[in-house]
This record gives structure tokens, C-alpha cells and sequence, in this order.
């Protein structure tokens, strides 16, 4: 995998994130995919730009969680039943505003970075 395969990895990965409600409401998940991409780089060794896939996917992970956790200041959020539900992609409707938030600002947030 070069540097050009990688980075569009970690940007399709993150992107596969933001549009699938079982795979964003969890947040050790989303990490783990993300450092899956990096973990396949490093299989033939650390190339030089390796450190630029970590610094990429740290950015991307921050994005992603930060959306996840403003899940908890929405009205109505009721916790861990609430994570479940969407982890098991059934949004509950008291927040609807922050799901469709995923496609409408966390999406083209990640497509900007990815320019």
C-alpha cells in the first residue's frame, strides 16, 4: 500500500463511519477501523510517510468521536440504551437532529479535509 492507497483508505473508512448508525455509535469500533487502515501499512515495515496516515487518521478520529459525543448533550438522551440503538441502527427519533447531523456536517467536513 503506498501513501496515496493509504490516505484514501483512511478517508473511505472514516466516510463508511459517518454513513453507517451501527458503526458510529461506537466509539471504540470507529477506532479500531481506522487503526486497522494504519496496522495494514505497517505490515512491510513503517514507511517514511507512515507518520502522516497516523497524524490523518488521529484527525479523523477526533472528528468522528467528537460528533459521537455530542450525542450526549441532546435533548431526551437517555445513555446507554440510546448508544445501543443506534449502534443497532435504530435511531431513536429524540435524536433524529443529531443523526442527520453525520451526513449534513461530518461528511463534507472529512471530504474538505480529504482535498
Amino acid at each position: 500500500m503506498d501513501e496515496r492507497e493509504a490516505t484514501e483508505a483512511l478517508f473511505d473508512t472514516a466516510i463508511e463511519i459517518a454513513q453507517t448508525p451501527r458503526l458510529r455509535g461506537n466509539l471504540s469500533g470507529l477506532r479500531r477501523r481506522l487503526i486497522d487502515v494504519t496496522n495494514q501499512i505497517k505490515k512491510g515495515g513503517e514507511p517514511d510517510w507512515y507518520n502522516r496516515a497516523e497524524d490523518l487518521r488521529a484527525q479523523l478520529i477526533e472528528i468522528l468521536s467528537q460528533h459521537l459525543m455530542r450525542v450526549e448533550d441532546q435533548p431526551e438522551f437517555r445513555g446507554r440504551p440510546d448508544l445501543l440503538a443506534i449502534m443497532y441502527g435504530q435511531v431513536p427519533e429524540h435524536l433524529e437532529t443529531w443523526n442527520r447531523e453525520w451526513e449534513s456536517k461530518i461528511v463534507p467536513k472529512i471530504k474538505a479535509l480529504r482535498k
